[in-house]
This record gives structure tokens, sequence and C-alpha cells, in this order.
């Protein structure tokens, strides 16, 4: 993508920009409360202490996301299928941290929630997801690839109709099993809905589970389009949150 001249980047609110060292800061909330949340950044770290979090968190999300219909279809629920999961979610939380926003609601990385917007990170590309290791999904069976690229293909195509110009993607947010029912989760889509009316921003996102449907509902979301994805069990809501 190229800019034009004319092109003015906006400032991020110092408050939730992860270049900003005091971005772990509290911030307010929908409801007029605090949030300790804490946006994961690769400058508070060392070397070791970055890879240490970066395992943690994608820990955590393979827990959170081990039943998930996605996963499930994709891959046979065999004494491989969390380490594959655990493989996917590495490259999730690597991309997160180069070319997204990764947010947590502390150190201890109970809820995590990886996003982007459009006017401040790069674009999607085949070459930042090898940089992220997609090669490591080499682990993976042929078949299950060639799944996973022909579900993301049908998803993307979907999104094309839904998706405004400039926009908040919501990639991936998820509460480790043993953190759940604390609030975290509610914590964590409050502090992005902050966000989004700071930038102007509608929220997309998509999930494959009826039951999270019902809940974005509850946070303002709409859904835009229920999809049945050919050739397999799955369901996709595809869901929009305006300014």
């Amino acid at each position: 993508m190229v800019e034009s001249e004319n092109f003015k980047e906006p400032t991020i609110p110092s408050e939730i920009n992860p270049d900003n060292p005091k971005a772990s800061a509290n911030v307010n909330l929908l409801n007029g409360q605090k949030s300790s949340m804490h946006l994961f950044s690769k400058k508070n770290w060392s070397k070791e202490e970055l890879r240490q979090h970066k395992m943690q968190i994608a820990t955590s999300l393979k827990k959170a996301f081990a039943t998930y219909p996605f996963f499930q279809e994709i891959l046979p629920p065999d004494s491989k299928q969390l380490k594959k999961i655990q493989i996917w979610m590495q490259m999730i939380v690597n991309f997160g941290v180069r070319y997204a926003s990764i947010a947590t609601t502390s150190d201890n990385h109970e809820g995590i929630m990886i996003f982007h917007d459009s006017l401040h990170h790069p674009q999607e590309s085949l070459g930042k997801w090898f940089v992220a290791g997609a090669l490591r999904l080499i682990k993976w069976k042929l078949s299950e690839i060639k799944k996973f690229l022909y579900i993301d293909e049908i998803m993307k195509k979907i999104q094309k109709r839904h998706i405004p110009l400039d926009h908040i993607y919501l990639m991936v947010i998820g509460v480790s099993p043993d953190q759940q029912r604390k609030g975290y989760a509610k914590t964590l889509l409050e502090y992005l809905i902050t966000y989004s009316k700071k930038m102007n921003l509608p929220i997309y996102l998509e999930t494959y589970n009826a039951k999270n449907e019902a809940i974005y509902h509850r946070f303002g979301f709409k859904t835009m389009e229920v999809s049945e994805i050919p050739k397999t069990s799955l369901k996709m809501y595809s869901m929009l949150r305006s300014v």
C-alpha cells in the first residue's frame, strides 16, 4: 500500500500506545471504572523475557481454544492436536508482537487479545506470516494445511463484504480456562471498545462458536452474516460494532 503525500497519520492516545512506556497505566472504560490493561511491547522486555512471555501467552491461548470448533474441524482429536494448536498460537503471537497489538489483563496474561487497526498497522501479507513463523505449520499434515487454506479463502471473501475500509480487526481474544468467569473477557472487550471510540473506528470480528454471538451482542456488535462453510461442519458469524 502506498501512502499519498497528503496522508496524515492520526496520533494514538498515549495511554493505549504500546510504544509509550506508561502504556500499562489505567485506562478509563465505558463503565467509568479503571482497567490495569497491559499493551504488550517487545521494547519492555529482554530477549529472554520476551521469549518467555510469548510462550506463556501462546500456551494460555492454546488452552482457551482447545475445544474451539475451528481447530476441531481442521485437526483430528489425537495426541498431537494440542501441540499443533500451540504452534498456531505461537505464530499468531509472533504476528501480534511484530505487526499488530497484544493486550493482556496483566503480566500474568490471564486474558489475551490480539488486534490491529487499518490506520496504524500494516496490511496482512503472506510474507509477514512467514516471518511470524508460518513455516512451523510444516508439523501439520498436508491435508490439515489444505483444509485451513480452504477455510481461510472463504473467510477472506466474507470479510470483504463486511469490513469497512478503516477498521479494527479483532484477531483473537481468549481467557485461560482456569481464569474464566472472573471478568477478564469483559475487561478486554471494554478496553477495545474504548480504543475504538478514541480512534473513531468500527470493530470487526468473526467467531465459529454460536455461544459467542450472544456475548458479542451484549457489547454492541451486530451479526452481519452467518455463513455455513461448505464441506465442513463450521458456521461462521461475521460481526461488526459501529463507533
